[in-house]
């Protein structure tokens, strides 16, 4: 059964008033406005070849939270909005105004702790510059709404002194307002289950099970060999799944820095069904099924300082991308801050991946993708007074040439950014 996007917000909204109408206690609130300026060289992240044109972007943000915090529970909504503006009249198309309205419950028991988070958000989609995320290599193009819908609601026990139980779950839906673009509308979900038992003051063991699912649906007009050729709706439907079984292990190697590691087994199978849609009888191929089975690892290092702290972490999973086919991706993330002064202060975030599409296709090249990028970005944040802060930050990503079936060398591409910002607080919060 499809889960609509409705649906979950009916759920997120429902489950936030029936929780915080049974919480007692105290609303906190806090409150910030903040403007910041943008020159990217390739906000696209297009080869180089392309000679991708530049562009200089204002931000304006609202930025909120709401806390109520109770006698065993709290209740947390952070609103946020963003307008972007372009004062280049060839980029006015690009402007956009991105709603976000994320927020968690929290409910603490004897033995048990309860959490409810939910997000929805309403944004356009615009590749880097997106106040989003990152992950994901887009064309410049802001002529679509992405609409996004998720809860991860959870639970963990206190089985005993040494021993604990944990399940979390997460459920999502993407849903763009155009069709016959190539983007995938789709939904999925996880749920991990995981134990956990202290050896020792410094040693501790565990197992960690994991499933995910991921369904899509994406439409794209393609045109026949014909003269004149002949214009075709091509529906592609793809449903993916992954299963995995780690081993999960920590050590405490002092009281400021810690060691962790997970390893285990994991596959993934994917289905992908193509259909030309015309006014006649459709014309169906598939279905194409295949599967996958990998090693997975997430080996992590946290250390944290008087002055600030890091994290050092190397995984290796796979995942399904938001087109439904499976990717096998390694990732060597250094990210941390540093407190330079009583008030200025430094943060970073170094993450190199490597990416390849698993569902093979000889017709269709982009399937083979193999794709390598570097992102990096560092700040500087300097706190004038109790109410305005500024931050002036750098940002490089680098795309290494993709290999293809069709393109075995493809183009690279690099990307600088340059952002000087302010920000203005109304009322902090006090928890």
């Amino acid at each position: 059964m499809r889960i609509s996007l409705k649906s979950i917000i009916a759920i997120a909204l429902a489950s936030s008033l029936y929780c915080q109408q049974s919480m007692a206690g105290n609303w906190e609130w806090g409150t910030n406005l903040g403007l910041s300026s943008n020159w990217n060289d390739n906000p696209g992240l297009a080869d180089n070849d392309l000679n991708p044109e530049s562009t200089f972007r204002m931000l304006g943000s609202y930025n909120a939270e709401f806390v109520r915090l109770g006698r065993n529970n709290t209740f947390e909504f952070k609103p946020r909005i963003t307008r972007d503006y372009y004062p280049d009249e060839r980029f006015k198309d690009l402007e956009s105004t991105d709603l976000f309205f994320p927020g968690s419950i929290r409910l603490r028991r004897p033995t048990t702790n309860w959490n409810l988070g939910y997000n929805l958000s309403r944004q356009n989609v615009l590749s880097d510059e997106s106040t989003v995320t990152q992950s994901e290599v887009t064309s410049l193009n802001a002529d679509d709404t992405l609409y996004r819908a998720s809860l991860s609601p959870g639970v963990s026990w206190i089985v005993s002194p040494k021993d604990q139980i944990a399940i979390n779950a997460s459920l999502s839906v993407n849903d763009y307002e155009l069709k016959n673009t190539g983007r995938a509308d789709g939904y999925g979900g996880a749920v991990n289950a995981s134990y956990s038992r202290t050896v020792t003051e410094r040693h501790s063991l565990g197992f960690t099970a994991s499933y995910s699912s991921f369904e899509s649906e994406r439409s794209v007009f393609v045109a026949t060999d014909d003269v004149p050729p002949v214009i075709l709706t091509l529906q592609t439907d793809n449903t993916s799944s992954s299963e995995s079984l780690t081993a999960d292990y920590g050590y405490q190697l002092s009281p400021t820095s810690a060691f962790n590691v997970q390893f285990g087994a994991q596959e993934s199978n994917s289905e992908n069904t193509n259909t030309i849609v015309e006014t006649g009888q459709p014309i169906q191929f598939g279905p194409a099924k295949t599967s996958f089975k990998s090693t997975t690892y997430n080996i992590g290092y946290k250390k944290t300082t008087k002055r600030g702290g890091f994290n050092l972490n190397a995984s290796r999973r796979v995942t399904p991308a938001t087109n439904g086919q499976p990717q096998d991706r390694y990732d060597v993330r250094f990210n941390g801050d540093i407190d330079l002064s009583a008030r200025l202060g430094a943060t970073w975030r170094i993450n190199v991946s490597q990416q390849q599409n698993i569902v093979l296709a000889a017709t269709e090249g982009e399937l083979n993708r193999e794709t390598r990028i570097l992102v990096s970005d560092f700040t500087l944040n300097w706190s004038i007074n109790r109410q305005w802060n500024a931050n002036l930050g750098y940002g490089f990503r680098h795309r290494d040439r993709q290999k293809t079936i069709n393109d075995p060398d493809g183009a690279k591409a690099t990307s600088n950014r340059i952002s000087l910002g302010v920000t203005y607080v109304l009322k902090r919060i006090k928890k």
